[in-house]
């Protein structure tokens, strides 16, 4: 579960999105050799 309420909104409903603990999601479409971490940075 992703405590950021922002990042949690950003990801919700988006395809291939992840939450990846409480501060980060992750990006990853099917076939996808690596993936894309997502977190605030501000």
């Amino acid at each position: 579960m992703i405590a950021d309420d922002e990042l949690a909104l950003a990801i919700e409903g988006r395809p291939h999105c992840r939450p990846d603990g409480e501060h980060a999601a992750i990006y990853q479409p099917p076939g996808a050799a690596g993936h894309v971490k997502l977190r605030r940075i501000a």
